[in-house]
């Protein structure tokens, strides 16, 4: 069994950033990477582009390839390995093979996998995902030498609707189906969602909603709850994401939907952190824990601790959920909470749409619906809320009446 002093299980952006930040820090210890796959670091949200075409192979990896782990980095790379067992009181870490390495200190950053529905007749072979380059090149292929005339996509989600929006552009008739009873339901409030739905079925995209899958049919043909049949070519499957933590031995490291780190990125298990999709960290407006899958809180998180592997204590104190989206022609911004609040106020002029959320006197949510310029100073108001210390502040502070401004500016018939 070989020994590392530093290990990385995962080779994504939140696992590149911690690299980037220990070298930073003018740490020179060896670094080993473990990959489960061949590629090199890229963003998820994009594999819906180039599954449409839309951005070529090498514009998916603007991290880098992972020679330059082994050049710029000088860090160490085993392709192919896939952890199936993580002795964290041991810190021994073992992959699908057999293959062993102990290490002094790790850091799990192995990102999340598409959650496949327990439907009958719905397996990995028979419906399509979009999470992993793999994913995206299967799907790509697809529609290259067998172009569907009809789909079914399941799932109202951020990536459902980009994939929705991919097989409608190049002609095929799509059909989006959720047991939510509005798309985007984490994000977008009913109202807000009501003005999308509205728009899309003028583009012709067909909406199945409140309704569950109940099976699948060898010939394609999806049985909605609803008794609805819907024949169709292309199943794709976007209902959300799981951690990636089946490695990690029960009852070792404290996890719920991820593991759980305080703000230095620290397990409960000594010399073991975590990062990005596999991490559950402090979401700032509510004070929750809770998986934050953002490419830039997963940039954040591995450069937090990176840092604080390196021995230069640095906290990390949370990030605002939020959510921007194109598709089908509109622009959507979702931030914070549109669920719980005490005050709302709505604006909208011509195509754009906005609603404002408070609680207890504080912007607590805002969405946005092709918000234009507004949309950067709407998110940067929620973030300033966010890390606000100490006090209540006042029903409608500063930064709140210069936000209300500049979107009257834009939406100049409030709502009643």
């Amino acid at each position: 069994m070989e020994y590392r002093e530093l290990a990385v299980i995962g080779n994504g952006c939140a696992g590149l950033a911690c690299i980037r930040a220990l070298r930073a820090c003018g740490d020179k210890r060896p670094i080993l990477v473990l990959s489960d796959t061949h590629w090199p670091a890229y963003n998820p949200m994009l594999t819906t582009y180039f599954a449409g075409g839309k951005i070529s192979r090498e514009q998916m990896f603007l991290f880098g390839r992972n020679e330059d782990l082994r050049t710029k980095l000088d860090a160490e790379i085993w392709e192919g390995f896939r952890a199936a067992d993580l002795d964290a009181e041991g810190r021994v870490i073992r992959d699908q093979t057999g293959r062993t390495v102990s290490y002094g200190q790790c850091l799990v950053a192995t990102g999340a996998s598409p959650i496949l529905p327990r439907t009958p007749g719905m397996t990995r072979q028979t419906v399509f995902f979009m999470r992993t380059m793999d994913d995206a090149l299967r799907l790509r292929r697809r529609l290259e030498e067998q172009p569907p005339r009809s789909a079914a996509v399941i799932g109202a989600s951020m990536v459902g609707v980009k994939v929705m929006e991919l097989l409608h552009a190049r002609g095929c008739r799509v059909t989006l189906a959720d047991l939510a009873p509005h798309i985007l339901p984490g994000a977008a409030s009913p109202e807000c969602s009501r003005e999308m739905e509205r728009r899309l079925e003028s583009g012709g995209v067909r909406l199945c909603l409140g309704v569950t899958a109940d099976r699948l049919e060898p010939d394609g043909t999806l049985v909605l709850s609803s008794g609805e049949r819907l024949e169709s070519d292309l199943t794709v499957v976007c209902i959300g994401v799981r951690s990636n933590l089946d490695f990690l031995r029960p009852g070792q490291v404290k996890t719920d939907r991820g593991l759980l780190v305080d703000e230095y990125m620290r397990t409960s298990a000594p010399g073991l952190y975590a990062a990005g999709d596999a991490a559950q960290g402090r979401e700032l407006l509510s004070g929750e824990s809770m998986v934050i899958g953002l490419l830039a809180n997963a940039r954040r998180q591995g450069r937090t601790a990176g840092r604080n592997l390196a021995g230069v204590k640095t906290p990390y104190p949370g990030n605002v959920l939020h959510n921007i989206t194109h598709f089908m022609d509109m622009e959507f911004l979702g931030a914070g909470s549109v669920r719980s609040y005490d005050q709302v106020r709505c604006m909208s002029r011509g195509d754009s749409f906005a609603q404002l959320f408070w609680t207890k006197g504080r912007l607590t949510g805002v969405n946005l619906l092709n918000g234009g310029a507004v949309a950067g100073p709407a998110r940067q108001a929620l973030f300033r809320q966010a890390l606000r210390a100490g006090g209540q502040p006042p029903e409608i502070p500063d930064e709140q009446n210069l936000l209300l401004r500049d979107l009257e500016k834009e939406l100049v018939q409030p709502w009643t």
